[in-house]
């Protein structure tokens, strides 16, 4: 990739030096979209440009998403000058399986490497470029792979900067080089920082008008109308009748006299389908977000809502960043819902399931719902975490250069190892004596090179 198509795809047009951000950002999913964007909110300030990159080069489809360019871009591409580093994350993308569950990873090879590249890629990328490499609090989904695991260590080794998100996600990489790391909350957390709540208003309004919910008269003291927020994934709602479901939130929003808003938080996920199948047994007014312009969007909608409720981890940091009371349905019961939970103090906040969710949202109608702003220490310990980022993109490139460089020999060794010496070899082999070699044709003459 060329310096001016780096700029073209970050949107600025600077000669700054370049971080590139890694992750799943190829994909129309909230959270993983914000992590560019908070980004650049941090690096900004010492001049530094950020460019997104995942596995495909596809536009998100979210007006304020920063389009990425692929991964082999890269790790092949030309590189600018200068180049700051590569930060690895956030997002649940430190594991070692295929990914060609999602769509936009079918056809061909994509969903066999996809998953790795944002991680060991960036890593092999860093090495190639002779930059720094830092984790930007990423989340680990599973047990690492024993036959992973060997060279996972030698990538975190590599790392000028290594942090996760969660005790459990350190725990489940399972490898030494784990225990240095750094734990500190989700960073999509700093969205209210980014964005604050008044900045919104006008993106707010906006969705009122597009939705035909109204929108009260400047200068009337009128307000919009109170909204209940609904983040619903399929698998959460597993054992739990849709109907039973339906007519729980109706009853929470005929308390609170609010119109509820079912939505799609990741349409990767397929959210975006099932909110608009849950809408279906919903009796009272409600609306459908299955169709948000932006990620702004949804975070003024889940900002401006009285109570939100959901099984999306993002959809619950964003309330917590915004203080909307809120609850997290924690089915099934992944280790990054706790983690965040317990790093902001609140398990009463998680529920087991749907019902149980419920449950708690009528005992917070029981009293005033009240805004409950993020503790003081989860800004002090992001502050911190991107002060280390800061420092170790600022340190330059000759503090971890023989791990990196170690970390690529043990690549290149894993590759060949599994795939045969041909899968480093092959590359180099003149296209057309191969073909003539194969169908057994004469090459004397056949200008090779």
């Amino acid at each position: 990739m060329s310096r001016l198509g780096a700029s073209e795809t970050a949107g600025t047009g600077t000669d700054a030096p370049v971080c590139y951000v890694t992750g799943m950002f190829d994909m129309a999913n909230f959270g993983d979209l914000l992590f560019p964007l908070i980004a650049r909110h941090h690096l900004a300030r010492d001049g530094i440009e950020v460019v997104a990159v995942a596995p495909t080069a596809r536009a998100p489809g979210m007006t304020d998403a920063l389009r990425p360019i692929d991964v082999g871009t890269l790790i092949a591409g030309p590189s600018p000058d200068p180049t700051a580093g590569i930060l690895i994350g956030g997002g649940h993308i430190v594991h070692g399986h295929r990914m060609d569950m999602l769509r936009e990873y079918r056809g061909g090879d994509l969903g066999a490497w996809a998953g790795v590249s944002t991680w060991l890629g960036a890593t092999l990328a860093a090495a190639l470029r002779d930059c720094p490499v830092v984790w930007n609090a990423p989340g680990v989904p599973h047990p690492m792979p024993a036959a992973l695991r060997g060279l996972a260590g030698r990538a975190l080794a590599a790392a000028d900067y290594l942090s996760v998100r969660d005790d459990g996600s350190r725990d489940l990489l399972s490898v030494p080089e784990a225990e240095g790391m750094v734990i500190v909350p989700d960073p999509a957390a700093d969205i209210a920082r980014m964005w604050p709540a008044d900045t919104l208003e006008p993106v707010f309004r906006d969705f009122l008008a597009r939705k035909s919910l109204g929108i009260p008269a400047s200068g009337t003291g009128a307000a919009a109308p109170p909204l209940l927020s609904i983040q619903a994934r399929r698998r959460s709602t597993l054992g739990t009748e849709l109907a039973e479901l339906a007519a729980g939130i109706d009853a929470l929003a005929r308390r609170l006299d609010a119109v509820t808003v079912l939505i799609g938080l990741g349409r990767s996920h397929g959210d975006d389908a099932f909110a608009r199948r849950l809408a279906g047994h919903l009796q009272g007014p409600a609306v459908v977000l299955d169709d948000a312009v932006s990620l702004a969007e949804i975070a003024a909608v889940i900002s401006r809502s009285g109570l939100s409720m959901g099984s999306s981890l993002h959809g619950y940091v964003c309330a917590a960043a915004y203080g909307t009371p809120s609850i997290l349905v924690g089915k099934p019961a992944y280790r990054k819902f706790r983690g965040f939970i317990d790093h902001i103090g609140r398990r009463h906040d998680l529920a087991r399931d749907w019902p149980d969710a419920l449950d708690r949202a009528g005992g917070r109608l029981a009293g005033p719902l009240r805004t409950e702003p993020l503790p003081t220490f989860v800004h002090d310990l992001l502050d911190g975490h991107w002060t280390r980022i800061r420092q170790a993109l600022a340190a330059g490139p000759d503090g971890r250069r023989p791990a990196r460089m170690a970390f690529a020999r043990a690549a290149m060794a894993a590759g060949m190892t599994a795939a045969g010496t041909g899968w480093a070899m092959r590359p180099f082999v003149n296209s057309n004596a191969l073909a003539a070699a194969i169908d057994g044709s004469d090459v004397r003459g056949m200008e090779v090179w």
